[in-house]
């Protein structure tokens, strides 16, 4: 899939949740320290949403890692598991993978408020990439969802540029 093309499958994924106020939260890593989004403002960050068995998270997963040492100190890196994920099992992903964030635990609901699954559409497919600019709201959004060919480096990069290039925050 050619950069243009994906970078626009990106961007129009986001159609319910770009230029919205990332939902609120504050939920503990693993080591019980508990972190507040609304803390992390002033940098853009990538906020992925994952199950540690999951393949297509694992090269997210990586992928972000390429993305956050292209633009180094400019962005920041959550990431976000859910039940039944265990803090075995978020150890054993650690290990394994290129991680530039801390990995924190949510019992469901952060997950449910950034995805929109309701009690009608409970379902959540995973991984969720949510790009959030220095004043909080949300600017891209990609999803296993749609074509995961929305999840390329070159794709992230871009939208990451794109959020870059617009005044931020002192």
């Amino acid at each position: 899939m050619k950069p243009r093309i994906a970078l626009l499958l990106l961007l129009a994924s986001a159609a319910f949740a770009q230029n919205r106020r990332a939902p609120g939260f504050s939920l503990p890593d693993t080591n019980f320290v508990q972190y507040d989004l609304q803390d992390l403002r002033g940098k853009v960050l990538l906020l992925e949403f994952l199950r540690t068995d999951c393949p297509t998270c694992k090269t997210l997963t990586n992928t972000i890692a390429e993305v956050n040492d292209k633009f180094g100190d400019k962005v920041r890196v959550i990431y976000v598991v859910t039940p039944p994920d265990t803090q075995a099992s978020v150890a054993a992903y650690v290990k394994d993978q290129s991680m530039r964030g801390p990995v924190l635990f949510d019992c469901g609901q952060v997950t449910a408020s950034y995805t929109g699954a309701t009690a009608r559409n409970p379902t959540v497919h995973l991984p969720h990439l949510f790009i959030i600019d220095a004043e909080g709201f949300i600017r891209a959004h990609a999803s296993a969802d749609g074509n995961p060919g929305e999840l390329l480096a070159n794709s992230i990069s871009a939208a990451v540029e794109e959020v870059l290039s617009k005044p931020q925050p002192k």
